[in-house]
This record gives structure tokens, sequence and C-alpha cells, in this order.
């Protein structure tokens, strides 16, 4: 699979997505489908922080402005924080230009540059969310 979807933890509050080689939108609209369903599979409501793990495949062909677009409409309800996991400067720009444009969306679209920083990110806005 281009894209692989997984528990990133036993507490299933955080779902990494690792892109692997060349892959493409709809490759990536089928791994939401399948983390929506590990979400609704849960046996608890927890919020969920997704990691997107870009480190080693991080573009594609095609719009990335309107793939960011797509994907933040299309995530899941309990989807608290979405991190993007990558040194890549152009991804951080396109982030940054969509936060500019969704400023709703700034908190929840962060950036992390590497998977260890992007967890620790995650598991901080998770805590943030239970306590105020």
């Amino acid at each position: 699979m281009k894209i692989t979807v997984v528990w990133d933890n036993t507490e299933q509050t955080l779902i990494r997505f690792d892109f692997n080689g060349r892959w493409s939108f709809d490759d990536f609209f089928e791994a939401t489908r399948t983390a929506h369903g590990m979400i609704e599979a849960r046996t608890h409501q927890k919020p969920v922080a997704t990691l997107l793990n870009f480190n080693k495949y991080p573009v594609t062909t095609g719009n990335l402005i309107s793939f960011a677009q797509r994907g933040i409409a299309h995530k899941h309800a309990q989807t608290a924080v979405v991190i993007l996991v990558t040194e890549n400067s152009f991804i951080e720009a396109i982030r940054k230009t969509l936060v500019k444009v969704y400023p709703t969306v700034g908190s929840s679209f962060l950036q992390a540059n590497t998977l260890d920083q992007g967890r620790i990110v995650a598991l901080q806005h998770l805590a943030n969310l239970q306590t105020g």
C-alpha cells in the first residue's frame, strides 16, 4: 500500500499515515476512509490526533493546496489535530498559506520535523483539550 494507516499508541488516540513511494490523492482518500473506519471501531470516543508522516515521500503530483483543502474538509469529527511530519519547507509553506486562508484551522493543523516531535505535539494538544 502506498499509504499505510496504523495506530501509533495503544490508547488509540494517535493515528499515523505513513507515505511510501509515489502516492496519489486517490491513495490518500482511500487511506482516510481506512482511518475513519479505525476511529469508528474503537471502544471509546476520545479525540484523535493524526500524524501525516511525509518524511520519506512528501510530494505528489497535482494541486497540493486543493488536496489540503479537501483533506481538512473531510477529517473525522473526532480528529482534534493534524500534524504534518516533514522537514520539507515547501509542505510547511503550504500549511502556513492554508492557516492564513482558513484561520480557524490554525491551532488544529500543525507541523513537526520528526515523528517523535509530532507525537509530543499531538499528545500535548490532546492533553490540553482535557484540561481546558
